[in-house]
């Protein structure tokens, strides 16, 4: 049976080391103008936090959600920052970020690259940088089998019904190079 392809950005699925799973609180500028979903990988830029690329060369977490008070004056808790400057400049705009080490996340290898048993164990990089206004999840997945150094590392197959190695597989990843956890 082939696995469907529903990317869900990266879900928290347990701990390493059987720790807690905690979110930092860290900022976003309040003129950050691009969308970041529940699910996405971000980095630190100059103390904020920003929405990762596949070209980045380090991921230092995954965004849960955010909490700003909007033009409007209300507070809003949300899944995703929409990526909309605020007008109050010294508007504070808090980030929930995973960024511990050991927290294993559950991840889609990206269509078009099968995984395959020897991949486990291996370094892997991000993949896809959309997402969904309407749930507030990330759509990002993995790219299995990455030489070198990578932003992930790949630990294992998700065990879910119905999971196989091969396309569109769910893994488990870990953070490889944050430097913030």
């Amino acid at each position: 049976m082939a696995n469907t392809d529903t990317p869900n950005g990266f879900t928290p699925a347990g701990h390493k080391n059987g720790g807690t799973i905690r979110a930092n609180k860290l900022k976003i500028a309040y003129n950050y103008g691009t969308a970041i979903y529940s699910g996405d990988a971000v980095i630190l830029a100059s103390g904020l936090v920003t929405k990762a690329a596949d070209s980045s060369a380090t991921v230092d977490g995954i965004f849960q959600g955010c909490s700003y008070r909007n033009n409007s004056g209300e507070v809003i808790f949300s899944p995703y920052w929409p990526g909309a400057a605020l007008s109050d400049t010294a508007a504070i705009v808090d980030a929930y970020v995973y960024t511990d080490k050991g927290i294993l996340f559950e991840v889609q290898c990206v269509t078009g690259t099968a995984l395959t048993q020897a991949m486990i164990g291996v370094a892997c990089d991000l993949a896809g940088t959309t997402g969904s206004t309407i749930t507030g999840r990330s759509y990002m997945e993995v790219t299995p089998g990455t030489a070198g150094d990578a932003q992930f590392m790949l630990h294992a197959l998700s065990e879910r019904p119905g999971n196989v190695i091969g396309e569109h597989a769910k893994v488990l990843v870990s953070l490889n190079e944050s430097v913030v956890g």
